[in-house]
């Protein structure tokens, strides 16, 4: 599920700099949580992860779509009224 705070944040970055942040976070998000490297232990928070990658996606497919594109979308005309 996109991050609320994060669909926020990459609303105000341009295109490359999204882009770039997706391809990090494909990178970072793998099948292990935690590694160990001598007595150092490192763990990541996968559903973080994904919460941003989810709204980095969401920021730019929301971009491609032209104004009124959504079935449910409409604007109302009461100039008539």
């Amino acid at each position: 599920m996109a991050n609320p705070e994060w669909l926020e944040i990459f609303d105000n970055w341009d295109g490359p700099k999204i882009q770039k942040h997706i391809t990090e976070l494909e990178e970072q998000i793998s099948v292990f949580t935690s590694q160990g490297v001598g007595q150092k232990n490192y763990v990541k928070d996968l559903a973080e992860l994904r919460g941003q990658l989810s709204a980095a996606y969401r920021v730019l497919k929301n971009r491609r779509q032209p104004l009124g594109s959504n079935p449910g979308f409409g604007i109302s005309d009461f100039s008539n009224v």
